[in-house]
């Protein structure tokens, strides 16, 4: 661990004007590879899998988090970078993907992650142990209880929801195993007794129970300042909310659409899902 601790320090300090060519190089880099467009979803993947890898390798920082797997959401960095958030409510947190990029977007902000599996619920414990993210083994939706969860074999794809054929087919999703005994919970519940700081921000990336989540927060709602939610235009999974009505919903709570990001498309659909980010209304007093 030493070892570790020592190389990581000379590479971020020793390295000086180096690093920072390295980081220019890296911004000219991730421009080009974000030039390049494809319909194809495995192309998608790939083009942003490199412009993570490449993120990571000029932030010695991260290297911990990559070796097990984890590598920051530079996409949200585009949508929520000039945010000034107080806290993060990480709900759908995997494997703390969105965390970690949250942390080095408002390192002085508390983020509380949901995540309800086991094996990222445990690694998200180690890696974040001793930090300002604090991390609950639950699932949230509209009200409380115990509900089956239907694992993927990559685990991001996991719902409560079973999968659609739109998702088998987009995706290449399959389910690896069920689990049966997910903790539920509403987002109401968990943070009764917490404090909400104004500039607080909910991140929902829940696969097809977006809704339902927004329904079990309606107090919650109401402290918040920004949701940025992942919304479907097609069914991915059986009986799921689409973006529609996320942003009706959204609309009623006292939010507007401040914009949507991170499409993406099917070449025989079309439009399948982007990140919606709502802002809460500002209520402009009429002086006259």
């Amino acid at each position: 661990m030493a070892f570790r601790q020592v190389t990581s320090l000379q590479v971020e300090s020793a390295a000086g004007s180096d690093l920072k060519k390295f980081r220019s190089s890296y911004t000219s880099l991730d421009r080009q590879l974000c030039s390049f467009r494809s319909e194809n979803t495995t192309m998608r993947k790939l083009i942003l899998r490199l412009r993570k890898l490449a993120f990571c390798a000029f932030r010695p920082s991260l290297w911990r988090f990559l070796l097990k797997g984890v590598a920051p959401t530079i996409d949200h960095v585009k949508p929520l970078g000039s945010l000034n958030v107080s806290m993060v409510l990480d709900v759908g947190a995997n494997r703390g993907q969105f965390a970690l990029m949250a942390r080095k977007m408002w390192p002085k902000s508390d983020i509380i992650c949901f995540e309800p599996l086991p094996e990222p619920s445990r690694l998200l414990t180690e890696l974040f142990s001793g930090s300002n993210v604090k991390i609950l083994q639950t699932a949230l939706s509209d009200k409380a209880g115990v509900m089956q969860m239907y694992v993927t074999e990559s685990d991001d794809s996991s719902s409560l929801l079973q999968i659609g054929i739109n998702q088998q087919r987009i995706s290449n999703t399959i389910v690896n195993h069920v689990e049966n005994a997910v903790a539920v919970d509403t987002l109401d519940n968990v943070l009764v007794d917490v404090s909400i700081p104004e500039g607080a921000l909910l991140k929902i990336d829940v696969q097809g129970t977006e809704e339902n989540v927004l329904r079990g927060a309606s107090a919650s709602l109401a402290k918040l300042t920004w949701v940025y939610v992942e919304c479907s235009y097609i069914e991915l999974y059986i009986g799921q909310s689409l973006a529609s009505g996320i942003v009706l919903l959204m609309d009623q709570n006292g939010f507007e659409l401040s914009g949507v990001f991170n499409q993406a498309f099917d070449r025989q659909i079309g439009a399948v899902q982007a990140d919606f980010l709502f802002t809460r209304r500002v209520v402009r007093l009429n002086k006259n």
